[in-house]
């Protein structure tokens, strides 16, 4: 009996085993498991929380991180290159100890009898913080290297998923990916005693030509090539389903370089089918000597050509995914919308959440999903019930929802959002989750609020202005009515016809006034420039002429005016700073209706003159002053106020802007209120 190490004995059994894997592989129904895989694989894809996953792989028994995802370099906030530094055990808050001894012997034993299990355990990122995560570790076995797979978070499914893809892959030597076509061409060669094998797929279609994937030849690999199907022995392969040639082969094929320079005498190709049933590859091996035994060969290829057909298959398929991936990663990262899958409770508990939910509420999507807070803690409380509500009739009438409500982030901000999304149902027809997106809508509702706001004044401006022209002009004509008809109220002297053209003379001067206010307040709406004739001037004199004249006309009102400046002339236009300071002080003596000293200050700052105007009267509220200069907007609209458009102020800034100053307003409710002017000093330019 011959011994077991007899090179024979070796041959053969190795060919057994190979031949009776082979054909095990059959019976497996590999490639509809593959099938149902990258269906499995599709679906899993539109679940984009299980992107989020850390996936780790570690040495066995050093416990040496050999890589790791994207994932679990951001969620640890560190490097690849930094995380391969480090053993497992140093990312664990509390270290070995804290993975129960069946699950570190799994990681730092050869020996060990386990080859997967389970934890819920602490991860320590870079910046010190701490990651709760539920770890999932498998043994795997690579080159006869054991190694450990961690995956973090929920991975059963993608387990269950790799264990199937791991037991169909048996078929030759427990290898899958880059490893499998070059231990396939090997084994084949050894096994159906082959000089050379090599296995290839088509591309460059409709030319179609063959690329390489894997080339053994006396007993080493040869770089891999690309080489056109006409006139070889694989286009007889990808036209008839297989090229069987027991002899003579370069004869056959002439113009077949290769089959030379390999010295080739007999040949057997069969193609490697895809899918669709279309000629994927192809898997070959030639001989040097003619072929006897060239049905078997054959048989053996067909078996070898299903598990490698498979194989490539899912190769392809796997870079479309992960292309597809890609893309949508990129996708989902980029849309101006926070992208969404949480549980269809009152809470609103996160699944998924992509890093634009940060922006709106400044917890990140990793907050979410860990539980730190839920979705309906950060949804106002007003708005609470109504969001679940709507949501709730949009699910039992199984139709989309789409609701707006208010978020609050962690400053206390209120924005407002737009939640779109359906219920997602299981086949007993129970809701599993909702997914949707949120868009944040506050400039939207800012906008309708300041359109809404804008109308109310409008409207508001309107009956006003009616009023406040109306009465000038009811007086008007009242006093010219008296006027010309004298007689039938008696005769009026010389005193009172004076008298009734004075008040006409003033009404008049009113209705110029607002005419004025409202061309003015006309050309700004429409974009153009207030005009200026600029002047130098003394601003000192046209202050205190105005004050002397207000003084004349106010008897409850004490007027004062200081002047602390140097004498400074400046460049202004003098009609419209007179409009300015007529607005300041009539304001000045409106707001303070019981009276009471009325204080206009002129002094020298840097280079400007700084023009104030003091009251003491009925001053402003914080949310009345913040809107002082708006236009239309008047601090008292009710019945019993002050006239006015709400139109002076608005102007009075724009003439201020006009001359390059600036103007600022400081009050106290109950207490007065302080105008401030800057103008620059400066000269004018020349006409």
């Amino acid at each position: 009996m011959a011994k077991p190490s007899d090179p024979n004995l070796e041959r053969e059994e190795l060919r057994r085993r190979l031949i009776g894997l082979g054909e095990d592989s059959v019976h497996k129904s590999y490639y509809p498991q593959l099938q149902r895989h990258h269906a499995e694989l599709e679906r899993f894809k539109a679940l984009l929380e299980n992107t989020f996953d850390l996936i780790i792989l570690l040495s066995v028994p050093s416990a040496t991180i050999i890589d790791a995802n994207a994932t679990a370099c951001r969620a640890l906030g560190t490097s690849l290159e930094m995380l391969q530094q480090l053993s497992f055990f140093d990312l664990l808050v509390g270290g070995e100890e804290a993975l129960p001894g069946a699950l570190r012997r799994l990681i730092s034993s050869c020996e060990s009898e386990e080859s997967r299990g389970s934890d819920v355990v602490q991860l320590l990122a870079a910046d010190g913080g701490r990651l709760a995560v539920e770890l999932a570790l498998s043994r795997i076995a690579f080159r006869e290297q054991a190694y450990v797979a961690v995956v973090a978070r929920d991975v059963s499914e993608r387990l269950r998923q790799e264990g199937m893809l791991l037991k169909v892959a048996q078929g030759v030597a427990a290898e899958t990916g880059d490893r499998f076509f070059p231990l396939l061409a090997a084994a084949l060669a050894d096994a159906l005693e082959a000089d050379c094998a090599f296995v290839g797929e088509i591309v460059a279609e409709p030319q179609q030509s063959i690329r390489t994937i894997s080339v053994w030849i006396d007993g080493e690999f040869e770089k891999n090539f690309t080489y056109d199907l006409k006139g070889t022995p694989g286009e007889s392969v990808v036209q008839h389903g297989i090229g069987a040639f027991a002899e003579a082969i370069q004869q056959q094929f002439p113009q077949d370089e290769r089959l030379k320079r390999w010295r080739a005498e007999a040949y057997v190709g069969i193609p490697l089918l895809a899918a669709d049933g279309r000629s994927s590859g192809i898997i070959a091996v030639l001989f040097r000597q003619p072929l006897k035994r060239l049905t078997h060969t054959t048989a053996m290829l067909r078996i070898f050509a299903t598990r490698a057909a498979a194989e490539l298959d899912r190769r392809r398929q796997q870079l479309l995914l992960k292309r597809s991936e890609e893309r949508f990663r990129t996708l989902v990262a980029n849309i101006p919308a926070a992208v969404y899958r949480v549980r269809f409770t009152p809470g609103f508990e996160a699944i998924f959440f992509n890093d634009s939910i940060a922006s709106m509420t400044g917890v990140s999507a990793q907050e979410l999903m860990s539980g730190i807070c839920t979705l309906g803690d950060l949804v106002h409380c007003d708005d609470r019930d109504r969001l679940f509500n709507e949501i709730s009739l949009a699910v039992t009438q199984r139709r989309t929802f789409s609701v707006e409500f208010r978020l609050i982030d962690q400053d206390g901000v209120v924005r407002w959002v737009q939640n779109r999304g359906q219920a997602i149902f299981s086949p007993e027809g129970a809701v599993r989750y909702l997914d949707g997106t949120l868009f944040d809508i506050t400039p939207h509702k800012l906008a309708e609020e300041a359109l809404l706001r804008f109308d109310q004044q409008k409207t508001h401006f309107i009956s006003t202005a009616a009023h406040e022209l109306r009465t000038p002009l009811a007086s008007v004509l009242g006093y010219t009515e008296a006027l010309l008809d004298a007689g039938e109220y008696g005769g009026f002297d010389r005193a009172q016809q004076l008298d009734f053209l004075r008040d006409i003379y003033s009404r008049g001067e009113t209705l110029s006034r607002l005419i004025d206010d409202l061309f003015d307040i006309s050309r700004i709406q429409q974009g153009d420039d207030l005009s200026l004739e600029m002047e130098e001037g003394d601003l000192a004199l046209l202050a205190e002429r105005l004050v002397r004249q207000f003084a004349l006309l106010g008897k409850k009102h004490r007027f004062v005016f200081q002047n602390r400046s140097e004498g400074r002339f400046c460049c202004f236009d003098r009609t419209r700073l007179t409009q300015v300071l007529e607005n300041l002080l009539t304001n000045a003596v409106k707001y303070s209706p019981q009276g009471g000293e009325i204080v206009v200050s002129l002094s020298d700052e840097a280079h400007e003159l700084r023009l104030q105007v003091s009251d003491h009267g009925v001053g402003m509220t914080r949310e009345q002053l913040a809107r002082v200069f708006d236009r239309f907007y008047r601090a008292d609209m009710s019945d019993t106020a002050v006239g006015g458009l709400g139109l002076g102020m608005s102007i009075v800034k724009q003439i201020i802007d006009a001359h390059g100053g600036r103007i600022e307003v400081e009050s106290t409710l109950g207490e007065g209120t302080h105008v401030s002017i800057w103008l620059p000093c400066r000269s004018c330019p020349p006409r």
